[in-house]
């Protein structure tokens, strides 16, 4: 009797740890997985929403007096693929997207010679399909010839947020418009922090509940026998 008292235990012991072992692997490592990623876009997010939010453009850059005038553009396409699943069910989507440059005049001042810039890349999504299959060239902001607002720095040095595509960061896009993106991103971030640190969380109470109920039941298989 006691021997086969022994070998019982023994075997719930045994199943239990299996039991363990596998909620470990099915819900404890992705629980742990989630909130390591989120320990890192929390506040990478935080930070970046406190510098968007530090972003003074109307201080930081100041208008050019009479404009820019845009003396070339560049039309290209990219396109982009997104592999799901895997082996035999893998499936392939694509993305196509027309990216513009513009080179533009910055007029010279206090006796400097004009200036022939770059923007920075302008992009914008032609469709969710391969490039060969895509509409027309989206128009783009600008045109060759177009006399525009642009903005030079009013102080040194331009805060990385601000997108600029030459050095002395000239532009043609509106400083405010980085500002917004520059919060758009960083609440992207901030919010699927937020949202691995909820799923890692509830992945570990899942187990634990899971645990206790898988516990509970193996008790009571072991007393009928």
């Amino acid at each position: 009797r006691p021997a086969a008292m022994a070998a019982a235990h023994s075997a719930m012991d045994g199943r239990e740890r299996e039991v363990r072992t596998c909620l470990a692997c099915g819900l404890g490592i992705p629980g742990t997985a989630c909130a390591l990623i989120s320990c890192v876009l929390l506040p990478l997010g935080h930070h970046r929403l406190g510098a968007a939010a530090r972003l003074a453009p109307a201080e930081d850059f100041r208008q050019v007096r009479g404009g820019c005038e845009v003396t070339a553009v560049e039309w290209s396409r990219t396109e982009d693929q997104h592999w799901s699943g895997n082996g035999r069910h893998s499936q392939v989507t694509y993305t196509c997207t027309d990216v513009y440059r513009y080179d533009f005049v910055v007029p010279g001042a206090r006796g400097k010679e004009p200036q022939t810039v770059a923007s920075r890349p302008e992009e914008h999504r032609a469709c969710n399909c391969a490039c060969q299959r895509a509409p027309e060239p989206w128009p783009g902001s600008f045109s060759e010839g177009q006399k525009v607002d642009c903005w030079e720095p009013a102080r040194t040095p331009v805060p990385r947020l601000y997108q600029c595509g030459n050095p002395a960061c000239f532009k043609i896009f509106s400083p405010e418009g980085d500002k917004e993106a520059a919060r758009a991103r960083a609440q992207f971030l901030f919010g699927a922090g937020a949202a691995l640190l909820a799923a890692g969380l509830a992945l570990y109470i899942a187990a634990g509940l899971s645990w206790v109920l898988v516990r509970r039941g193996l008790r009571r298989v072991a007393e009928l026998q």
